[in-house]
């Protein structure tokens, strides 16, 4: 009897447990994370590089300034020049006068110097500035060593050495880096010695108001 008691009382007690209601525990709010996205920074002034300025070579008259005047210019009819007919520079007579300053052009590098039967003492000088070789005959004495030269140097002085008819600076302005070799190949016919050279005078007169 008493068995069945206790099992009657462990049956109540199942049951009374199985009917409570379970307790809702309240609900937690979370706060949700909010992810910022850092502020783009304002970007730094930008500093403008210095370019290098275009500067000017500094050019010279090639003979003292009272004699820089051309006397027989580039490509007149010349009989002398029997290949093309034509005259391959410019040429400035001193009227007589021995001994009259020359001068280097612009900054440039002797590449080629002699005595010529024709060109007398000479020198091709090389301004890679403007990538033009001007070639000085009939200099009175030996044109200065090869190297490099400054704008408005004294390079010589005028004479009539080689082939010439008086006192004068024959100046010749070509294109490139040339020498005497590249001179008697490319001078052989009018059109050949206008592609290959051009008016040294009207070519220097031009920079020396730039500069």
């Amino acid at each position: 009897m008493e068995n069945k008691k206790f099992i009657l009382e462990t049956l109540q007690r199942i049951f009374d447990f199985l009917s409570r209601k379970p307790k809702v525990l309240p609900k937690t709010i979370l706060n949700p994370v909010v992810v910022t996205k850092p502020k783009p920074q304002p970007e730094a002034p930008k500093i403008a590089e210095d370019k290098p300025s275009a500067v000017q070579p500094k050019w010279h008259p090639p003979i003292r300034s009272d004699k820089f005047r051309p006397t027989q210019r580039f490509l007149n009819p010349d009989p002398i020049y029997k290949i093309t007919g034509h005259h391959p520079g410019t040429d400035y007579g001193t009227q007589g006068e021995d001994g009259v300053p020359l001068h280097f052009c612009a900054d440039g590098e002797i590449i080629e110097s002699g005595l010529h039967k024709a060109f007398g003492n000479y020198f091709f000088y090389y301004v890679p500035a403007v990538d033009r070789t001007f070639v000085y005959f009939h200099l009175r004495d030996i044109a200065p060593a090869h190297g490099q030269y400054k704008a408005g140097q004294q390079c010589g002085t005028t004479g009539e050495t080689g082939m010439s008819a008086g006192i004068h600076l024959h100046l010749e302005c070509m294109k490139g880096r040339k020498t005497s070799v590249d001179r008697a190949r490319l001078f052989i016919s009018k059109d050949a010695l206008a592609e290959a050279a051009e008016d040294a005078d009207t070519f220097i007169r031009s920079r020396i108001n730039l500069s």
